[in-house]
Order: C-alpha cells, then structure tokens, then sequence
C-alpha cells in the first residue's frame, strides 16, 4: 500500500483523462472527461459473503491491471467506523490492511499482489459508508474504468466508452448482476439505459 499525495494523484488521473467532475460543488466526483463516456450502476448485496463476491468480480472485469487507487470523495481520509476494541481493530487490519492516516488528502495505491487487501477496503466502503463523504473512487492504472461505491447501497462504473460499457455489463449479467430496472430513491434520476 502507497499513499500518494492529493496533487500527484490528480495529476496522474488527470493524464488517463479522468477529472473531478466540474458540474457539482465540493467534494467532487472523479468521472471520464471523454464525451463518449458510459456510466452505470448495480445495487450491492447485503450480506457479507455476496459483498465479496460482487467486489471481486467487478475488480476481475477492470484487469489487467498493476494497482489501484483508492480516493475518498473529497480526497480526504477519515474513519469509517472506530474500532470498538482492540480486537476489532486487528481484525480490520487482517483483513484490509492498514488504513490511510486520518485526515491524509490524497489517494491510496494497492498493488495488483494485494488484491484481496484492495477488496476488502472497497466491501467495507460498501457496507458501512452512510454519507457522500463515505463514497470511494477506485481507479485501475489502465485507466478505463471508475469504479464508485455510492452511500446509496450502489456501486456505480464508468467507463470510457459505450463498447468498453457492453462488455462490463455481460461480464456483470454472467455473475448475476443485472443492471437495475427500477430507481433505488428519489434522488436518481432516470437514466437513458433503464427501461
């Protein structure tokens, strides 16, 4: 695990053409800049073997890869959810590694050899984020994908175009994970894909 300062995070990110999206204020979304960009999203699973699994499967679809970043909304690291004891707290570190500093601005790269570390962090987002300021930003070094874990018990994925999109949303179905068809809230807004 690497932890790599805000700027050179965003210089980086900036560079495989993915921006904090312009259009809403602070904290800012990371999204493609391309015109031809494609998003879409699936509902997560409740429990925790599920979790897992959808996590991993989603990561299989963005290789080949070497890392990953990790960036909080906002770009600033706080606790999810203190510990509530000692055990609690090496429990977590086991099973997703050790946390970002709180309060550390910038992204947290994970190497392609501590996959289930990388996945771990991401189901924990999944479950326990409860506020905009609780969603992660999961980038692969190549590039193509964003992969955004959303306090709405969604997980969104952009990616940079419509065909790279057909092939994540087979590669989905085949686990079986189909695209919604129905709003989660009031606070989506009808996409042109759902029918």
């Amino acid at each position: 695990m690497n932890l790599v300062p805000s700027r050179e995070f965003i210089t980086w990110a900036d560079s495989t053409g993915i921006i904090l999206d312009p259009i809403y204020a602070p904290p800012k979304c990371l999204v493609h800049k391309s015109a031809t960009a494609e998003r879409r999203w699936w509902n997560t699973p409740r429990t925790a073997q599920a979790l897992d699994h959808f996590v991993h499967h989603i990561l299989t679809h963005t290789q080949p890869w070497r890392s990953c970043y990790l960036w909080r909304r906002g770009g600033v690291w706080t606790q999810l959810k203190p510990p509530l004891n000692l055990l609690d707290d090496i429990r977590a570190v086991v099973r997703m590694g050790p946390a970002a500093p709180t309060h550390f601005h910038g992204a947290v790269e994970y190497s392609h050899q501590e996959l289930e570390q990388l996945a771990g962090q991401i189901a924990m987002h999944v479950a326990s984020g409860w506020c905009v300021i609780h969603d992660l930003f999961v980038l692969p070094d190549n590039g193509r994908s964003i992969i955004h874990t959303d306090h709405h018990d969604v997980v969104h994925i952009g990616s940079r175009d419509n065909e790279d999109m057909s092939r994540l949303t087979e590669h989905m179905a085949t686990g079986g994970y189909a695209l919604p068809t129905e709003l989660l809230d009031w606070t989506f807004k009808r996409p042109g894909w759902m029918k």
